[in-house]
């Protein structure tokens, strides 16, 4: 990951949120509590500084249909494959980081505390059950936590990338209104209030500025 400029050889660090992941994860293991509750795995793809983990308990029945083997790949493109769906939320991001990473930042931040939330509720509605002698219907609510909640992710990235793309369409900003819904000309024919222009960054611009032979 390094290049040259003018004989000499510079290096790129690697970073853990590299852009070349594929998937990632968080593992807890809960030893105080039964094995069907207490393996918990957080599991996201694509870019961990621009996704959302989302939590899948290990005794899952099933897998989530938007990260089932077979649903796209590195070379398919799948509409329904979760990594497809955050690679393209995080493609916007690396083109505009300094105005959209920050967006994608609350929307994981938010996602990923109420699912903590939600999990410490799951967890103790499984533990009534199994103490209960109901261990096959824990395994069975545990299952269909996991499934909708990777659905629920699933589902608010797909509303935010495209919110995200009609947003900052050529690298402009439409404006909002308090209710965050975007300002119109006020034509009535849907056509935006005039966008914001961000300014390119004085380092940028002295970086370029031997370029235009001036």
């Amino acid at each position: 990951m390094g290049f040259e400029v003018d004989g000499k050889e510079y290096e790129f660090e690697r970073s853990a949120a590299t852009q070349q992941t594929g998937f990632w994860f968080v593992a807890q293991a809960r030893g105080w509590l039964p094995d069907e509750i207490g393996a918990l795995n957080w599991f996201g793809v694509d870019d961990s500084a621009t996704s959302a983990l989302t939590p899948i308990y290990v005794c899952t029945k099933k897998v989530p249909q938007s990260y089932a083997v077979g649903n796209g790949d590195m070379m398919t493109w799948s509409e329904t494959a979760a990594f497809w769906l955050f690679n393209r939320t995080t493609h916007l991001a690396y083109l505009f980081y300094d105005r959209v990473a920050p967006e994608l930042r609350a929307a994981i931040d938010g996602f990923e505390h109420e699912s903590q939330t939600l999990v410490g509720e799951m967890d103790a509605k499984a533990l009534r059950m199994i103490e209960a002698g109901n261990k096959p219907q824990a395994v069975d609510a545990l299952t269909a936590f996991s499934l909708g909640r990777a659905q629920q992710l699933f589902n608010q990235w797909k509303d935010l990338g495209n919110r995200m793309l009609v947003k900052y369409m050529d690298g402009n900003i439409k404006q909002t209104n308090d209710d965050g819904s975007f300002k119109d000309n006020g034509s009535g024919r849907g056509i935006p209030a005039s966008p914001l222009h961000p300014k390119f960054r004085e380092r940028w611009l002295k970086a370029i500025a031997p370029d235009m032979g001036k």
